[in-house]
């Protein structure tokens, strides 16, 4: 009896590949994650305009918090195709600590930027036939979140190196819409979209005008109160520009968009566009602390790699939370510089 429902424990379902005692773990790990968002449902802040934020924001976004580990794993199962792999970015997903304070503690909807992004790559990297598809799930990503742009250059990538049909150019509006749309509803705390009023209460509580709100990048360095005005006008200029260039630079040396060529760009982007940017918060890096577990996942020997991007955006966290970080931040700026430059480092040997 004991070898019997030991062997039914193990076997695996012929179409779904996964064991009963699969479906236990991820059952648990799910658990796990539900418990520990229990744990700091009712944090208290000291001075946050997310102290009464309402129970629906906060459900909404552990629920879109959960689709998004999904998509974590499938994206990771696709990449590899070793399902304890794709266990394994479920499981970081559900318990990644800037998960659980954006649902749990803050009650903001970053998961649900974060689960389209997410579920566009997924499409990206599946078949040109979805390209347009792709397009109109980063075009979601886009109105909840400008900061899903950061990615935008590895699109227009795939675009021309997989040699999509040429009317597939129309789904680029729907980035476009997107980023059209999250401008004419996002009037601060007096916007009628629940999501960006409550990103209203924190920009108005935030007071004074700096040029990075906790996030560990340039202006740390060169002081996040000085020539605000300068910094802040020029500097978007320059980096947009800049953004430009690469993406032309891409167009004439890259020649095919693997898989693992979509992944290890979108982190790099991920990562240097919110390093440049002013008036970053302390959430910017989270799509880079998500695509750097698959980098991670895809080249093991580096999995420190996302250890520390995780961290820094973790620190990055806690310094909103402490109101300054317990490490000094050019320190981690530029650990996330020198990760950069590694990372990039690292295509330029293997190319």
């Amino acid at each position: 009896m004991d070898e019997k429902f030991t062997g039914w424990l193990v076997t695996e379902h012929d179409k779904t590949k996964l064991a009963p005692v699969d479906y236990l773990l991820l059952a648990g790990t799910l658990v796990a994650g539900i418990m520990l968002r229990a744990q700091v449902w009712g944090a208290p802040f000291e001075n946050s305009p997310y102290q009464n934020t309402i129970l629906f924001m906060k459900l909404a976004t552990a629920v879109f918090e959960v689709l998004a580990a999904v998509m974590m794993g499938v994206i990771a199962h696709r990449l590899t195709e070793h399902k304890i792999q794709s266990f394994l970015a479920f499981g970081i997903g559900v318990m990644l600590p800037v998960f659980v304070a954006g649902s749990a503690m803050w009650g903001m909807g970053d998961s649900v930027y974060l689960f389209f992004v997410l579920l566009s790559l997924f499409l990206l990297m599946t078949d040109e036939k979805v390209f347009v598809l792709s397009l109109v799930f980063y075009g979601l990503a886009v109105f909840f979140n400008v900061y899903a742009l950061w990615i935008l250059p590895v699109y227009i990538w795939c675009f021309f190196a997989k040699k999509t049909k040429a009317n597939s150019v129309l789904g680029f509006l729907a980035p476009l819409s997107g980023l059209v749309l999250h401008f004419l509803m996002d009037k601060g705390a007096d916007s009628a979209f629940i999501l960006f009023r409550e990103e209203g209460k924190l920009a108005a509580a935030r007071g004074t005008v700096l040029l990075s709100y906790h996030y560990p990048n340039l202006y740390q360095l060169v002081g996040k109160d000085a020539y605000v005005h300068e910094y802040g006008t020029g500097f978007r200029y320059v980096v947009l520009g800049g953004v430009a260039m690469v993406t032309v630079l891409g167009l004439r040396f890259i020649k095919e968009m693997t898989k693992e060529k979509i992944i290890t760009y979108s982190l790099l982007l991920a990562i240097a566009v919110p390093w440049l940017l002013p008036f970053m918060d302390e959430r910017a890096g989270l799509l880079a602390a998500v695509i750097s577990v698959f980098y991670g996942l895809l080249n093991l020997k580096q999995f420190y790699v996302p250890i520390i991007q995780v961290t820094i955006t973790f620190l990055s966290y806690a310094a909103y939370f402490r109101g300054d970080s317990f490490l000094p931040m050019p320190v981690i700026a530029l650990a996330e510089l020198g990760l950069f430059i590694y990372i990039a480092a690292t295509i330029a040997r293997l190319s």
